[in-house]
């Protein structure tokens, strides 16, 4: 359903004269055509939605500063419209508004109010990407039901193409990772849906080395928290960037924990998540093109049997910090 109701039309038919009963009487006449819909989620695709949320994600402090999967409740998102629509120039500025949206802001914040105050929404969204975009992929898609391959996610494989020399290297990573889970989720008390995450964690771990090999974890986090977008929240993306954060050595800061704390699981899964990927990445420290090792679990400890000495692999594990709840020997 597409609609005559456009921001810059609305400024011109009643804000420049500042009537906005006639905008808002206007708006209501022309969303009368939505009566029969019943959503539970708005997606905001156009400028002035992405607006909103940019301001909002800076005047609240949102720990991760992403447009793309910005989440929100319909109260919050309301609270802010209505600020936005009481404010002067000065006030815009403070709410984080740009300065070239002033003159737009408000009859796109009209419209928003007038959509969110229509439907008793469970959820916003907003979209980094939008009609454009719809665009290009149903014709890239058009001979595959205009859906990627499975297991196919743009992002990922954009950093990966981009950032990875060695990419079996990262597929073995993501395929130990998976196993180990397998073996501990439930000794752990892991949920499952913490699988997907922990394996892209680790199959993106060594981006940063192409930057630099000593602060690659360092480069892995913030590489993943700006390039890793579609298909993902922002709970997995700050998950996942986490996990390669702290990958192979000291569990998650107090302070990162506290950061984050709205997008991240609680400290019990955290670090859980955070040692199978530590103990991952020591077993695989000698780079082999095949895994020279079985793993079995079994009286509480995970059993790495080798036919040969995992020298690097046992010193590693050996300096990794200690997770009383899973015991890890190598033989």
């Amino acid at each position: 359903i597409s609609l005559d109701l456009g921001t810059v039309r609305l400024k011109e038919l009643y804000f420049d004269t500042s009537n906005i009963l006639g905008a808002t009487a206007f708006i209501d006449a022309k969303l009368q055509v939505l009566d029969n819909l019943t959503p539970a989620t708005l997606i905001g695709i156009g400028g002035s939605f992405r607006a909103i949320a940019q301001a909002l994600i800076l005047h609240t402090k949102y720990p991760l500063n992403k447009i793309h999967s910005f989440e929100c409740t319909q109260e919050i998102f309301l609270d802010f419209i209505e600020k936005i629509l009481d404010a002067d120039e000065e006030k815009l500025k403070k709410l984080y508004i740009k300065s070239d949206r002033f003159d737009v802001i408000k009859p796109g914040a009209l419209i928003l109010q007038r959509v969110l105050k229509k439907f008793p929404l469970q959820n916003l969204i907003t979209s980094g990407v939008g009609v454009r975009e719809g665009v290009y992929l149903s014709d890239l898609l058009r001979n595959s039901k205009n859906k990627f391959p499975e297991h196919y996610n743009t992002s990922v494989r954009y950093l990966l193409d981009r950032h990875v020399l060695e990419q079996s290297h990262a597929n073995e990573l993501n395929k130990l990772a998976k196993d180990i889970f397998d073996l501990t989720a439930k000794h752990l008390d892991l949920p499952s849906e913490y699988r997907h995450e922990l394996a892209i964690a680790a199959k993106l771990y060594p981006i940063g080395t192409a930057i630099h090999f000593y602060s690659k974890n360092k480069h892995s986090y913030y590489l993943i928290q700006s390039a890793l977008e579609y298909g993902f929240t922002h709970k997995q993306i700050a998950l996942i960037a986490t996990l390669a954060r702290y990958g192979k050595k000291k569990f998650p800061s107090q302070a990162h924990q506290d950061k984050y704390k709205m997008l991240l699981p609680e400290t019990k899964i955290l670090s859980a998540l955070s040692y199978i990927l530590s103990v991952s990445l020591t077993l695989l420290s000698h780079y082999p093109r095949n895994r020279d090792f079985d793993m079995v679990f079994e009286d509480n400890t995970l059993k790495i049997n080798s036919k040969t000495k995992l020298y690097l692999a046992n010193d590693a594990l050996a300096k990794l910090p200690k997770f009383k709840p899973l015991k890890v020997t190598l033989n």
